[in-house]
């Protein structure tokens, strides 16, 4: 796994798209269609509270102080304790996501909900946790300041002798797990396969349950390609992407294996073929190639290598 992401990127953090449609070639009709944005079931306040986040990340103005002038200036200090409690905001609903999303793919794999409604809420539920994961390590990618930021705040917090509070401020053992967080390559997305890691073990029923939302949105694509307009035709590219590096971040052995449940050579190609269109499918493509744990594996068959790096 690479240890950055290509400079070229750009943010994935927009909730719409103002490219053109997606023009997927025809597969046999699944089950469960992904809900597009306006279709979508009841949102909960979570929902809003994630989306509200990532529309934040995107005003994100990272503290350029030095440790002095951050400590000694009210106005510095207190933009820094704002990023800060953002980025802490983040982590927290991250943490929320891990420990929910075991349960929601659990409920997928349900055999009485295979068909329903239900079905259709959880596959949305869990592409939009997955999708909200690859937003934030790709802004983090993108923005090496936001652990500047965090370095700065825990020696502001470290070298106050007062302690006095400061606009936003949250407590040292807070910063330090959050430190530790933004630590990791893709923090967000490595979390939800570490929380996924025992569930998929130990039922195997899961791994297809969470590689259903990939094939529900590939599905989306290929029977409704008419009638989507841009933005929901990029919320099933970015589900289809993100879906593949949380379970391959949660499987011992990945997802490019040939006896993977995700049918992961024709959502690579609907990624390649989506470019015609939505040219930021080139971003999902190389969060793919850049992002996942196991692609560059030896078990990784020479053809899913060959369109990872050539797609």
């Amino acid at each position: 796994m690479s240890a950055s992401y290509p400079i070229s990127l750009k943010p994935l953090l927009r909730v719409e798209d103002p490219m053109g449609n997606v023009h997927a070639s025809k597969t046999t009709k699944a089950k469960l269609l992904l809900l597009p944005n306006e279709e979508a079931p009841t949102r909960t306040s979570a929902d809003d509270v994630a989306e509200g986040l990532l529309l934040q990340l995107q005003a994100y103005e990272a503290n350029a102080e030095s440790p002095k002038q951050a400590s000694e200036r009210p106005r510095p200090l207190e933009a820094l304790a704002a990023n800060v409690a953002l980025l802490h905001k983040v982590y927290l609903v991250v943490m929320d996501h891990g420990a929910t999303l075991p349960q929601l793919v659990m409920d997928l794999a349900q055999p009485e909900t295979a068909t329903s409604e239900k079905a259709r809420e959880l596959l949305q539920r869990v592409a939009d946790i997955c999708i909200f994961a690859l937003a934030f390590d790709h802004f983090k990618a993108m923005t090496p300041r936001v652990q500047n930021d965090v370095s700065l705040y825990r020696r502001h917090l470290a070298s106050s002798a007062k302690k006095e509070s400061a606009p936003h401020e949250i407590s040292e053992t807070n910063v330090n797990a959050l430190s530790l967080f933004l630590g990791e390559h893709t923090p967000a997305i490595k979390l939800l396969g570490h929380a996924l890691t025992d569930t998929v073990l130990h039922h195997p029923e899961a791994v297809t349950a969470l590689a259903s939302v990939a094939h529900a949105a590939y599905a989306t694509l290929s029977t409704k390609s008419a009638s989507l307009d841009a933005a929901q035709a990029y919320y099933c590219m970015r589900a289809m992407a993100a879906t593949i590096l949380v379970l391959d971040h949660s499987l011992a052995h990945g997802v490019f294996t040939a006896s993977s449940p995700l049918k992961i050579k024709r959502c690579l190609r609907a990624l390649a073929d989506g470019r015609k269109t939505l040219p930021a499918c080139t971003e999902l493509l190389d969060a793919i190639k850049f992002a996942s744990r196991h692609g560059n594996d030896s078990s990784t068959p020479r053809h899913i290598r060959w369109m990872l790096h050539n797609s």
